[in-house]
């Protein structure tokens, strides 16, 4: 039987920052898109926007936290 590996601090606290990363990232995606005029830029944006939520939720982010879908359907309609 293997014994529990335990995952060191720095990488533990480096995970949490890499989410904090995302999470910003994508608030700073949707705010752009919502201050710029043209739709083309927009819409790109909100691709690359949407990843970094779908990335944050998946190493536990709070959804609740980031921009939700239909925010970001509401600025590319």
């Amino acid at each position: 039987m293997q014994e529990p590996c335990a995952v060191p601090v720095s990488a533990a606290l480096q995970s949490v920052s890499y989410v904090s990363y995302l999470v910003e990232n994508a608030a700073r995606c949707y705010r752009l898109a919502c201050g710029i005029a043209d739709p083309d830029f927009t819409r790109q944006l909100a691709v690359l926007g949407q990843e970094y939520p779908a990335q944050a939720i998946e190493r536990g982010a709070d959804p609740t936290s980031l921009p939700g879908a239909d925010e970001w359907r509401r600025i590319t309609a």
